[in-house]
C-alpha cells in the first residue's frame, strides 16, 4: 500500500545493491553480514501484465442497413491494471480511424457489401487486444424520397390561417414508420397513417419553411425540399388562395354520410351528400375510447373520399365529419 515491500531475511547488516526484471520476476541482489560478507538474492514474483478489454457495442453483429449510409461504431474499452492509450477501428485489414478519448467513429456513406469491423484497445505496458468482428451488411436500395404536396411553394395565406399540410413518401426504402412536420427545426406534428396530412391552425403572421422527414422501418430517414409560405396580417392584400377557414358559410340543408365496405380492411370508401362546396370539411376518425387517431381536411365539394386504414389495430371506429355549423358522425368496424 506504501510502495515498500520488506523481506526478512534473518542477516543484519543487508543492503541491496541492484534490482533486475526477468520473465514477470524482480530479482533485488545485495550484501549481508552472517557472520563474513556474503551475497544475497531475493526473487519475488510480480502480478501478471493483463491485456485490455475491448469489445464493439454498436451496431450490433450481422446488421443489416440500406445505403450508402452513415454508421456510427461504438467501443468499450477498459484496462484492469493500466490505462488505454488509443483505440483503432479497422474494417478488415484496413485502418479506419484511431480514437483516444471518446471511442466512437462514424464511417461515412459506408458502401455497399458486407463488412467486417473489428476494435483494437492499445494500453500504456503496450499490450494489444482485437475485439470480436462486427459484421454489417449495407444493402444497395433506390432512394427513397418525400415530397410536401400541399401548400406550394411560396403560397401566401391571410391571418388567422388554418394550412392543410399534405405529404406523399414513396415506398423504395420499404415500410414507413411514421412522418413528421416541421417548421424550420421545430417537430409541428407526427402522423403514422395514411394520408400524411396535418392542419396548422392559426398559423402565425410571418413567413415559415416547412419539410417533412419520412421515418422508415429499415432505418434511412428522409427529409423533403423546403416548401415556404407567409402569413399575412388580416388587412394584407393576398395573393394566393386563402385558407379554407376564411370562408365559411352556413349550411341550409343535411348531411349524409355513407361508408363502404363497412366492416372494412384496407381502404374505406366515404360518400357524402349536402356538404357546403365553399366551406372546408374536417374528417376525424375516433377511436372506441374516444381517441383522435387521426385528422384531415377535405373541400366541401368532395362527394367520395378514400382512407386507407389498413395500419389501424381491429375494432369499432367513429368517422365525424363536421362541415360549416353541420356535424355528422357514423361508425364501422375494422376488421
Amino acid at each position: 500500500g506504501d510502495g515498500i515491500q520488506t523481506t526478512s531475511i534473518g542477516i543484519i547488516g543487508s543492503s541491496i545493491q541492484s534490482m533486475a526484471f526477468a520473465d514477470n520476476k524482480l530479482y533485488a541482489a545485495g550484501v549481508a553480514q552472517f557472520p563474513a560478507r556474503m551475497g544475497v538474492v531475493v526473487r519475488y514474483m510480480l502480478p501478471a501484465k493483463k491485456a485490455p478489454i475491448v469489445t464493439i457495442t454498436d451496431p450490433a453483429n450481422n446488421t443489416s442497413i440500406y445505403g450508402p449510409v452513415d454508421i456510427t461504431f461504438t467501443a468499450k474499452a477498459s484496462d484492469e491494471n493500466g490505462t488505454i492509450t488509443k483505440v483503432e477501428f479497422y474494417n478488415g485489414t484496413v485502418l479506419m480511424a484511431t480514437k483516444f478519448l471518446k471511442y466512437s467513429w462514424t464511417w461515412k456513406s459506408s458502401p455497399v457489401g458486407k463488412h467486417k469491423v473489428t476494435a483494437r484497445a492499445y494500453d500504456n505496458e503496450g499490450l494489444v487486444t482485437t475485439s470480436a468482428p462486427v459484421y454489417v451488411t449495407v444493402v444497395a436500395v433506390k432512394p427513397s424520397t418525400v415530397t410536401i404536396t400541399e401548400p406550394t411553394n411560396n403560397s401566401t395565406y391571410r391571418s388567422p390561417a388554418d394550412i392543410r399540410i399534405t405529404a406523399v413518401a414513396s415506398k423504395e426504402g420499404g415500410a414507413i414508420s411514421k412522418v413528421e412536420f416541421y417548421k424550420g427545426t421545430t417537430l409541428l406534428a407526427s402522423e403514422r397513417y395514411l394520408p400524411y396530412s396535418w392542419n396548422w391552425q392559426n398559423a402565425p403572421v410571418g413567413t415559415h419553411t416547412i419539410t417533412v422527414k419520412a421515418y422508415y422501418s429499415a432505418g434511412p430517414v428522409i427529409t423533403s425540399q423546403p416548401v415556404k409560405i407567409t402569413v399575412t396580417p388580416a388587412s394584407a392584400p393576398v395573393s394566393s388562395r386563402p385558407s379554407f377557414e376564411n370562408s365559411k358559410i352556413k349550411i341550409n340543408g343535411s348531411i349524409s354520410l355513407k361508408l363502404v365496405p363497412n366492416p372494412v380492411n384496407n381502404i374505406l370508401n366515404i360518400y357524402t351528400s349536402g356538404l357546403q362546396g365553399n366551406t372546408q370539411a374536417t374528417i376525424s376518425i375516433i377511436s372506441s375510447s374516444g381517441v383522435t387517431v387521426k385528422t384531415i381536411k377535405s373541400k366541401g365539394s368532395d362527394q367520395t373520399m378514400q382512407l386507407n386504414v389498413s395500419l389501424l389495430p381491429s375494432g369499432v371506429y367513429t368517422i365525424k365529419i363536421a362541415n360549416g355549423d353541420k356535424v355528422i358522425n357514423k361508425q364501422f368496424v375494422k376488421m
